[in-house]
């Protein structure tokens, strides 16, 4: 009996427990600027699970970043209302069909001090680049953007609950149903 109590207190401390801590996306961006030429990035961007509203829009906090941008490695991600160009970013993802805000998401790279600003704006994607020291502010239109949410093949910490309950089940019923049998000798 201790067994089957033990189990079924796991079982709901796991089906209370809060799902899985973040959502990811792969992204890919590519373009030309008059400054620096054709450039292409690619990576991870990690957000949270939840979503706040934004614009009237469902939209996850970004929260991380990795990848690289014309070879070089992502460095970090630059904090939300940090200015680029008038525009303070909002490291926001859109979460229907998802795809960045207005304000988009900023990101550092290693070997230089620009800084990296993907956003959507009037229908089309585009970067703003902006040099941490200050001057050399560029503003490319038309970048073609991908934004992929990649589904967890990890299953929620509820489904672990349940699959434990089951068995506890399984093993409850299966304890209790014993058949004592006798062996007689002639």
């Amino acid at each position: 009996m201790r067994i089957a109590v033990s189990t079924l207190a796991l079982a709901a401390a796991l089906i209370a427990a809060a799902p899985a801590s973040a959502a990811t996306f792969i992204f890919t961006y590519s373009g030309t600027n008059a400054t620096n030429g054709a450039f292409t990035a690619t990576g991870t961007i990690t957000t949270t699970n939840t979503t706040t509203l934004v614009n009237g829009r469902a939209a996850y906090t970004i929260t991380g970043i990795t990848g690289t941008r014309n070879g070089s490695a992502i460095t970090g991600l630059v904090p939300a209302g940090t200015d680029f160009g008038g525009v303070a970013i909002d490291n926001y993802i859109y979460a229907a069909t998802p795809y960045l805000t207005d304000a988009g998401f900023g990101f550092s790279v290693a070997g230089t001090t620009n800084l990296f600003n993907p956003y959507y704006f009037g229908g089309v994607y585009q970067e703003y680049v902006r040099n941490a020291a200050g001057g050399d502010v560029q503003n490319t239109s038309g970048v073609t953007f991908t934004l992929t949410q990649v589904t967890a093949a990890i299953p929620e910490p509820a489904t672990w609950g349940m699959m434990i309950l089951g068995f506890g089940m399984i093993g409850a019923a299966s304890r209790s149903r014993k058949v004592k049998t006798t062996v007689k000798f002639a």
